[in-house]
């Protein structure tokens, strides 16, 4: 096998974590969604020093970003869910935006 070969592997390793990063409802991400099937936002998460995913930083991160992301709609009462990781269960949430 020649260098070259090796070289180009991790680098598709890498590419390929970044992207699933990204992907609702995988692993190391936090994810809000409407109505339970359109997705908000997908927000990654980062390890602790432990090593394990840290959930509560990203979750947080989440609820803050997707309180603003309805409220630009404009005032009313929004109902979301988020989800934690690749957890097959959804969290109910309800937002009120007031009108400014």
């Amino acid at each position: 096998m020649s260098i070259r070969k090796l070289g180009f592997v991790p680098i598709v390793f890498i590419a390929g974590s970044a992207i699933a990063a990204d992907k609702p409802g995988t692993d190391g991400t936090a994810t809000s969604w409407e109505s339970g099937q359109k997705v908000i936002l997908v927000v990654p998460c980062d390890k602790g020093e432990d090593g394990a995913w840290d959930y509560s930083g990203c979750v947080r991160a989440l609820r803050e970003r997707t309180v603003g992301v309805l409220c630009k709609r404009g005032p009313g009462t929004y109902k979301w869910s988020f989800q934690v990781g690749a957890e097959k269960s959804k969290l109910d949430q309800s937002t009120t935006c007031k009108g400014g």
